[in-house]
């Protein structure tokens, strides 16, 4: 059973601080393996295709196990540089901006079998990051993780991306604000991932920079969760179009392979940017209410956490007033509002 109040004491405290038979060929003394189910556990909205698997959003990527020397990533990487990280039996052993359009990035392994964890660092709107291959060594053996007991995920705007988290908001010498990078994105040291660290929890993350509920930070309608909550990707700036002609953006993702204990709805101060300056707050509310219908229609048994305030709490109440509305609508007793600070 899922323990609420055990997880929101996780939340707060996180918030302080991957054919048939594998397909696969040996040739030149080395094993090349696709990125399927096979041999790899997906992490994330994740999604098959053209012979690659493509890893749109932060924290999605590929587990598994594998011994030999080293593992290599053969990868394609569509925008800005994604940044990515490799972690080998939990130890960060790869951090680094991919610029290259096609690239392989190779990491040791040590001796005996290994668990690697390859995922995406940067956010969706920015990049698409396809796995094309995977190489070991000519006898190496690999398998896919098996999945943690417990699963979470995480709908958000920058503070869920990581924006910004490995770079001060102004240049020390010029004194002048940063501009925006996929570099200064890390994901894992965000409050999504460390609260499923401290839970040993799967995670599935959707979120970008700048996005809302009812409107993104400008005031764009279009940037809103609400609008690209069933799809594998928000809309990308540059997008990757497959081999049929369809993106990301537009495939609606399978829920069914990812049923979630618990989703957290970190959103709003994206609106308040653009809200404070224009009375509408029943819109936001209606919005919100949207959103909560269409989660919770996707995912009938999950805990439903609502939340704001890490950046800014001004839409708390119209949180609460949303969410009080549907309970009341709906009789669904499993939707929490809580404040982040």
């Amino acid at each position: 059973m899922f323990k609420i109040h055990s997880f929101i004491a996780g939340l707060c405290a996180a918030s302080l601080c991957t054919a048939m038979i594998t397909a696969h060929a040996e040739e030149d003394g080395v094993k090349r393996v696709e990125a399927d189910t096979d041999s790899v556990r997906p992490l994330g909205r994740t999604y098959f295709m053209d012979d690659t698997l493509w890893l749109p959003n932060s924290a999605s990527g590929v587990e598994f196990t594998a011994s030999g020397s080293k593992a290599a990533f053969e990868l394609t990487d569509q925008g800005d540089p994604s940044r990515i990280g490799i972690f080998v039996n939990g130890e960060l052993r790869v951090d680094k901006i991919l610029e290259d359009y096609i690239s392989t990035v190779e990491v040791e392994l040590d001796p005996g079998e290994n668990t690697v964890r390859f995922i995406k660092l940067s956010e969706a709107q920015y990049s698409t990051l396809g796995i094309d291959t995977i190489v070991l060594d000519k006898d190496a053996k690999i398998a896919p993780t098996k999945p943690k007991q417990r699963k979470l995920e995480f709908v958000g705007d920058s503070i869920t991306c990581g924006y910004g988290v490995d770079m001060p908001m102004k240049d020390p010498v010029t004194g002048e604000y940063n501009k925006f990078s996929t570099d200064s994105e890390d994901v894992t040291k965000t409050y999504a991932y460390l609260t499923a660290e401290y839970f040993d929890a799967d995670i599935n993350i959707i979120s970008a920079s700048g996005y809302g509920v009812y409107c993104g930070y400008s005031g764009k309608l279009e940037n809103t969760l609400t609008n690209w909550y069933e799809r594998y990707s928000v809309d990308v700036f540059d997008p990757y179009y497959f081999s049929d002609g369809t993106s990301l953006e537009e495939t609606n993702w399978d829920f069914s392979l990812y049923q979630p204990d618990c989703i957290v709805l970190n959103l709003g101060t994206n609106d308040w940017l653009y809200l404070k300056n224009h009375d509408n707050d029943a819109a936001f509310e209606a919005s919100y209410n949207t959103l909560l219908t269409e989660v919770r229609q996707k995912n009938p048994n999950a805990v439903i956490i609502c939340t704001v305030g890490l950046m800014g709490d001004e839409l708390f109440d119209n949180i609460e007033n949303a969410v009080n509305a549907y309970k009341e609508q709906t009789a669904d007793e499993k939707i929490y509002t809580i404040k982040l600070n």
